[in-house]
């Protein structure tokens, strides 16, 4: 640096800066108005693994963040300044790399910064550093690890999308796949199956044999519905209590029915025994498909699998009732 002006920045100012970010914890760098490192703080040396000694004077700085190719966010701010007007350009490529605010950009998501082990979540805001009258100075970008509380987030997704005792997809899960296969169903034109199951006479097993061997005989049988619904797209759920639910995506009703009855005849085969001579658990299934119509919703699918559930129920219970769903009223 010399004695007098450093990218349109004093020495005195400049250096109050540096030793001014020095002591923050927020990691930040600054930029000239060449696109040339001014500033390169600790917190920001920690964060990147990159030393300040290496970018300081250069226009390297964009290896720290991965692709050095790919502007930051505080070079679109250097490279999109009309000084005449203190404004910035639209860049094309701004979408991309952030998200054009008053004056700056910001962005926000998961980095892998290849200097450091796995992936930060971090929030990036650029902004100008202008002179009286308008004209860039240097470039100011910040960055805010919140990998911790998205970590945290995301182990609160993980378990509101899982039934805690079985490890089955939960009730909420299971109707936001079911939307989302719907819509796609409805797209491309394809069937889409489903299936609820009960384990017959629960509430008896349950008061004869305690909760506790209630609850190893609901693993026993979500651990089958996990076996059998196999595909990718497929999906096992505990639908509440004692019932369960399967999304077949691309299955007719044929296919559902055999699924449905492989997973009774698996359930029958663990040997689990009711009570005291009583025969051994067993479940009632309702099997139905349908190629969805814009006009309908996955209630229908719900519906349908839900009276063919009770008809099997009704019918003695240890049987798979599979009925097609009923669309709407004036199509096919």
């Amino acid at each position: 640096m010399d004695s007098g002006k450093n990218g349109g920045l004093a020495k005195g100012t400049l250096d109050f800066a540096a030793a001014l970010m020095e002591h923050q914890a927020l990691a930040g760098f600054v930029l000239d108005a060449q696109g040339r490192v001014l500033i390169w703080n600790r917190a920001c040396e920690r964060l990147t693994g990159v030393r300040a000694a290496e970018v300081l004077g250069t226009r390297d700085h964009g290896r720290a963040f991965g692709d050095p190719k790919k502007p930051c966010l505080a070079d679109l701010v250097v490279a999109g300044h009309k000084d005449e007007t203190g404004e910035l350009l639209v860049f094309d490529d701004a979408g991309a790399a952030g998200t054009r605010m008053d004056r700056g950009f910001r962005d926000e998501g998961w980095v892998s910064l290849p200097h450091m082990e796995g992936s930060l979540y971090l929030v990036r805001d650029a902004s100008p550093i202008l002179d009286g009258k308008g004209r860039l100075l240097a470039a100011l970008e910040t960055l805010s690890d919140l990998t911790a509380q998205k970590e945290v987030e995301r182990q609160l997704l993980l378990l509101a999308s899982k039934d805690s005792l079985t490890g089955l997809a939960s009730r909420n899960a299971l109707d936001e796949v079911m939307k989302a296969e719907w819509n796609r169903a409805v797209r491309h034109g394809h069937p889409l199956s489903f299936i609820m199951a009960d384990i017959d006479l629960f509430a008896e097993y349950n008061e004869h044999l305690g909760r506790a061997q209630g609850d190893e005989c609901l693993k026993a049988v979500a651990d089958v519905l996990r076996m059998e619904a196999r595909r990718p797209g497929d999906l096992a759920a505990r639908y509440g209590g004692e019932e369960f639910a399967v999304i077949l995506p691309h299955v007719d009703l044929n296919g559902a029915q055999a699924v449905a009855e492989r997973i009774r005849v698996a359930v029958l085969e663990l040997g689990l025994p009711r009570m005291a001579g009583s025969g051994r658990v067993s479940l009632s299934l309702g099997a139905t498909s349908v190629v969805p119509w814009i006009e309908d919703s996955p209630e229908i699918l719900l519906r349908s699998a839900e009276q063919a559930l009770g008809r099997a129920k009704s019918g003695g219970r240890n049987r798979v009732v599979a009925e097609a769903a009923r669309m709407a009223e004036g199509l096919p």
